[in-house]
């Protein structure tokens, strides 16, 4: 069958002389992998440039029941970056993004608001006119809503402790390995309230900011079985000190 859709480019590699295999995170079909040939052509019909990572296209492909590889019959760009690519903290943090996505989401079925919710964090990041060294950090309490793992809301001063193994906030004296201190707790939960579009209002100093994208890694890790090591925060990292 015809399949036409929207998709975000994650990764792609070459295939053969002039092909290379693409993953893509599609808004009509999930997470799908294509071969895009004739990429060395004089006038190839589709542009090398967009299945670089992060591109959002538009694409007709012919799919296969019960094939993981597909034909790309047709690609074009459906949103242009004008920071993204060219503003090293952003670009940083698209990185960083883009590792974290193809980590974490491995299902290949339509997630309509999984996809909607992506691409309005890219574009927002691409077109703030704010600081964007809190962005990826409140992406990933937001994200993680989607992939079911989200935090629990029960904050109060009689459980002013998140506890990245349960989950949920606890009370004094019921603290287990897990458990986050009190100031890290409060900016757990102060991020947990921020729209993405605000997080530049979050005042953390860079030490803070790098203390608490550890526990969101580790709270990852904890909770969605057998995730690969991310490594893009570590030039993310380098990026954002301060």
């Amino acid at each position: 069958m015809i399949l036409k859709t929207r998709g975000i480019v994650l990764k792609s590699f070459k295939y053969g002389e002039s092909s290379q295999i693409v993953t893509i995170y599609t808004e009509a079909a999930g997470l799908q992998k294509y071969i895009v040939s004739g990429l060395r052509q004089k006038k190839p019909q589709v542009s090398p440039a967009l299945l670089q990572p992060l591109s959002v296209v538009e694409l007709v492909a012919y799919h296969k029941e019960g094939q993981d590889l597909h034909r790309v019959k047709e690609m074009r760009a459906a949103f242009f970056y004008t920071c993204l690519p060219f503003d090293l903290p952003r670009s940083s943090i698209g990185l960083f993004l883009t590792e974290l996505i193809q980590k974490t989401i491995r299902i290949s079925e339509p997630h309509p608001h999984l996809f909607d919710f992506l691409l309005e964090a890219l574009m927002l990041l691409d077109q703030t006119p704010h600081q964007v060294n809190n962005f990826h950090l409140c992406f990933m309490l937001h994200f993680s809503r989607y992939l079911g793992i989200q935090p629990g809301d029960n904050f109060a001063a009689n459980y002013p402790l998140f506890d990245l193994r349960e989950g949920i906030y606890l009370s004094p004296g019921a603290e287990g390995v897990y458990t986050l201190s009190q100031g890290d707790s409060q900016r757990w939960w102060e991020l947990s309230c921020t729209a993405l579009e605000d997080s530049h209002h979050l005042a953390m100093t860079g030490q803070e900011r790098r203390t608490l994208l550890q526990h969101l890694l580790n709270y990852f890790k904890i909770h969605l079985e057998s995730m690969p090591e991310l490594h893009a925060h570590e030039i993310l990292e380098q990026v954002l000190r301060g």
